[in-house]
């Protein structure tokens, strides 16, 4: 499995190469932290999740890279999607339960720096338990999310 998420990254890596050999010098995108403001949004379920896109869109084709911020006790119900996604955590706890059980019981605690590949298909919740959680997420769009019935 650690093959199938290594194989992935070298794949959106090797996308951006190609696409950097026909762009130019004002196609870099740069972005210090006063930039990156999140819009409030409600997420799957009810959750309350402030988002930004930082690159593409998850709902548009291409390669995407969005920010997602938990609120404290904010969780995901539990879903899956169909296209592979890469998750980094960038600020505060993260928790995933890889399961259909829902809530912070059951689920594996990712700090800041900690690294999660969710296959399509895979059925999984996530979200904050013990204080707001930032997470950035990469994929190739349009995704679509299915909540568990």
């Amino acid at each position: 499995m650690l093959f199938l998420a290594a194989l992935g990254v070298s794949i959106i890596q090797s996308s951006l190469i190609s696409a950097q050999s026909s762009a130019g010098p004002d196609d870099i995108i740069m972005m210090s932290p006063n930039d990156i403001v999140a819009n409030p949004t409600t997420g799957l379920g009810g959750a309350k999740v402030s988002k930004i896109n930082l690159f593409g869109d998850s709902e548009k084709d291409g390669m995407y890279v969005v920010r997602n911020t938990f609120s404290d006790g904010e969780l995901s119900p539990p879903h899956y999607h169909d296209k592979d996604r890469f998750i980094t955590v960038i600020s505060g706890t993260w928790y995933l339960g890889a399961n259909s059980i829902g809530g912070c019981e059951g689920t594996t605690a990712l700090p800041a720096g900690s690294f999660s590949y969710h296959p399509a298909g895979v059925l999984h919740y996530d979200g904050a338990c013990d204080g707001e959680v930032t997470i950035e997420v990469t994929g190739v769009g349009p995704v679509i999310t299915t909540r568990a019935k």
